[in-house]
């Protein structure tokens, strides 16, 4: 069977695009495959997150149904597996930063 990198990097809940730190949008599996082969070999090659996010890419294009496992390889791979909060939410260290300091305003009386 031959490979389709058109597919959407995730259907389980709908399209979803991933966004890279620069602003870019990968909405299917060819445009992870040409955001990773963008990158310079040494952030790829020893990376684990990428090399795992390629073999399911590659095992995705193949194979339909594992286009499931896709968008969470590749969202952790592009962030380091530092995944970022989703828009409009904090992350838990953003939440535990805010309210450390709500508590010392509320407590220096301001």
């Amino acid at each position: 069977m031959a490979a389709n990198w058109s597919q959407p990097l995730s259907t389980l809940f709908g399209p979803r695009p991933v966004e890279t730190p620069d602003g870019r949008l990968l909405r299917t599996l060819a445009d992870a495959r040409a955001y990773a082969n963008s990158l310079p070999a040494h952030t790829t090659d020893n990376d684990p997150h990428w090399q795992h996010a390629a073999g399911i890419l590659i095992w995705a294009a193949e194979t339909p149904a594992a286009v499931v496992f896709t968008h969470h390889a590749v969202k952790r791979a592009v962030y380091g597996g530092d995944e970022p909060a989703p828009i409009g939410r904090m992350s838990y260290k953003e939440r535990k930063a805010a309210a450390f300091k709500e508590k010392r305003r509320k407590a220096k009386g301001r």
